[in-house]
């Protein structure tokens, strides 16, 4: 039986430039100015200078010159293996989780407009 699979994604524009996000993003003792405080924190896994930034946790942010600030774009997938995994996927609301990424990417946005780096 094969591995189902879901990818979420959210979007926010932060008033603060590319390379300002990029830096608050990979500098892992500033993950706690926009991670929740019931999410763990996760270490970059891969990044692109200015552009790309994956996480440990399947959490991937791009970012895109948008006007003065930056496009914040979040992408998750999910994977959901066996019988039961596949079904936790069908009964996950996506709303619900692209609301999440959504809030995390409006932290992420406060944590740099607001001088935290």
């Amino acid at each position: 039986m094969a591995d189902a699979e879901r990818t979420y994604t959210a979007e926010h524009v932060i008033a603060a430039a590319p390379w300002d996000v990029f830096e608050l993003l990979v500098d892992a003792e500033h993950q706690g100015q926009w991670r929740d405080r019931w999410e763990t924190h996760a270490p970059v896994v891969s990044d692109r200078a200015y552009t790309h930034v994956r996480f440990e946790d399947g959490l991937e942010l791009a970012l895109e010159p948008e006007g003065a600030g930056t496009l914040l774009t979040a992408t998750r997938t999910r994977t959901g293996e066996g019988l039961t995994g596949r079904i936790g996927l069908l009964f996950q609301s996506r709303s619900r989780v692209e609301s999440e990424m959504e809030a995390q990417l409006k932290r992420i946005g406060a944590s740099v407009e607001f001088g935290a780096i």
